[in-house]
């Protein structure tokens, strides 16, 4: 993308990274940008530049689509010289576990693409009284793989999906449960949702949960205790992946899963995995 200050380019910008990190209680969405200046064709003045933010929206947008307003930490003059000279700013911002759950929701397993708007102020180096507004606006896309790296590297990809995180084994027999969810999150960040509710049947049938309640249940709910209840929830969400299970993500399947469905069957698995591995 190009950088103009009156109609004059004045530079190159180029997004080299996109990282997720994680801080406390939040991330932070940080964007490497490599500004290369060129010499202003004669007899042209040189002009400089300076990037004060940069406004991130969600693609496609649905409703609100304003994400986050990424800063610089640092103020830096971009300014034309006699040679090419190239330098790498840093903008970040902060989201909330909310904002990064809209981002993944409007990306929908697929590569992840942003419109970036960028604003800032220019003018005639050596011109103490001229300064005008600049402004660009570009697409950014990164490939899905290399958004899933950072959503991984940064401990963000269970977040996304749930409070109830992937229970950690803690006996050998325990590894294929834990497998099997991370497959179906694996399943689910990458848009496969019927595959993801498929990997849930195998974790259930890993924990030894069938869709029929471990139980007889009373005739009245009423009379249901909470350990019957919960017998219940089990057996339907387990009752849930039957189809996907046997379809195994086939095209043929007569239902599309949405990607709401995989997350509910997602979570409520995960919790149950949780809650029965703990209960034991």
């Amino acid at each position: 993308m190009k950088l103009t200050v009156e109609h004059n380019i004045i530079a190159d910008l180029n997004v080299q990274a996109v990282q997720l990190r994680r801080g406390v209680g939040a991330f932070e969405l940080a964007l490497l940008i490599d500004i290369t200046c060129s010499p202003p064709p004669p007899p042209s003045p040189r002009r400089w530049a300076r990037i004060d933010s940069i406004g991130l929206y969600l693609q496609p947008a649905t409703g609100a689509d304003h994400l986050a307003t990424l800063r610089s930490a640092s103020t830096a003059r971009i300014e034309q010289y006699d040679n090419p000279l190239t330098q790498q700013l840093e903008y970040r911002a902060t989201l909330q576990h909310r904002q990064l759950l809209a981002l993944e929701d409007a990306r929908d397993g697929r590569d992840l693409s942003l419109r970036l708007s960028i604003l800032g102020v220019g003018g005639v180096v050596d011109d103490g009284v001229g300064r005008v507004a600049i402004s660009v606006e570009h697409t950014l896309t990164v490939q899905r793989s290399a958004w899933i790296d950072q959503l991984k590297g940064s401990s963000a990809a269970g977040v996304l999906l749930m409070e109830a995180s992937i229970p950690v084994a803690s006996s050998p027999g325990d590894e294929g449960i834990a497998r099997r969810l991370l497959s179906a999150e694996a399943a689910f960040h990458n848009g496969n949702y019927a595959k993801c509710i498929g990997d849930c049947r195998l974790a259930y049938d890993r924990l030894g949960l069938t869709s029929t309640p471990k139980t007889k249940l009373p005739d009245k709910q009423f009379d249901m205790s909470f350990s019957e209840r919960v017998d219940l929830l089990v057996a339907s969400a387990r009752h849930c992946t039957h189809l996907p299970h046997h379809d195994d993500g086939a095209d043929s399947s007569e239902h599309t899963y949405s990607r709401e469905e995989a997350r509910l069957v997602f979570q409520v698995t995960a919790a149950v995995a949780s809650y029965w591995l703990n209960a034991r």
